[in-house]
């Protein structure tokens, strides 16, 4: 049985020095998994967060890891990904996706976000508007996964009867509705970009995104604290 597939890579686990189990987020399958054997073409490069591949997957159909062949790289941010603030961006991103998505679930939405981020993040975009861009990336990603509606909604999220976690989301998302969120929801990455100056500070709103992502999804995420705490080492937030 044979795949195919375009997707991002969101991680790996080394098998040994020329192996590795990678996890990607596909357009067509959601999150997938294979076993990619390194070669020169191959290179451990194409494991770099995010890099956008296309790839088969083949093997027995109830096989739980299938190996991943004629791999195909897209584009890349490498020369990003070589300084520490944008490497951890990847990262954090990678990781969001990774956490929030469940496997093998297609949502388009989502990956045109990746694509458009990833693609928002070369250039000549410097570490200035790193901050700006994660903001971007997590407001859209939280309301794909039906926890941040767009501001301009009168209702807010439906509150489970049976989990409590949303009585303090609740609160957290009122705190959010600022100007700063309807500029996010109604305007192009590349407008906000040009914008960036007269959007005033984004901690405040970091921290508050931050805290409904731990209670979304359980968890502590410490690629986004490191990011973050880079962030103000930089003085960037």
């Amino acid at each position: 049985m044979i795949e195919k597939f375009r997707g991002f890579v969101l991680g790996h686990t080394d098998l040994s020095s020329s192996r590795a189990v990678v996890a990607l987020f596909t357009q067509t399958g959601g999150k997938r998994s294979g076993v990619l054997r390194l070669t020169k073409k191959q290179s451990r490069a194409c494991l770099t967060p995010l890099t956008c591949l296309e790839f088969h997957l083949s093997g027995k159909e109830q096989a739980e890891l299938k190996r991943m062949d004629e791999v195909d790289l897209l584009y890349h941010h490498y020369d990003k990904a070589s300084e520490y603030t944008g490497l951890a961006l990847l990262q954090h991103w990678a990781s969001l996706v990774n956490y929030s998505q469940p496997g093998e679930h297609e949502d388009v939405k989502v990956f045109r976000l990746i694509n458009h981020s990833v693609l928002s993040f070369g250039g000549s975009t410097g570490p200035q508007a790193y901050p700006l861009l994660n903001l971007y990336f997590e407001v859209w990603l939280l309301h794909f996964c039906g926890v941040l509606p767009r501001i301009r909604q009168a209702q807010a999220p439906q509150t489970p009867d049976d989990d409590h976690r949303w009585d303090e989301i609740m609160k957290l998302w009122r705190m959010l509705h600022s100007p700063l969120l309807v500029e996010i929801f109604q305007s192009r990455i590349e407008d906000l970009m040009l914008n960036r100056l007269n959007l005033g500070s984004l901690s405040a709103s970091h921290q508050i995104l931050g805290r409904m992502w731990e209670i979304f999804l359980a968890r502590n995420l410490e690629p986004r604290k490191r990011l973050l705490n880079l962030f103000e080492q930089r003085c960037l937030l």
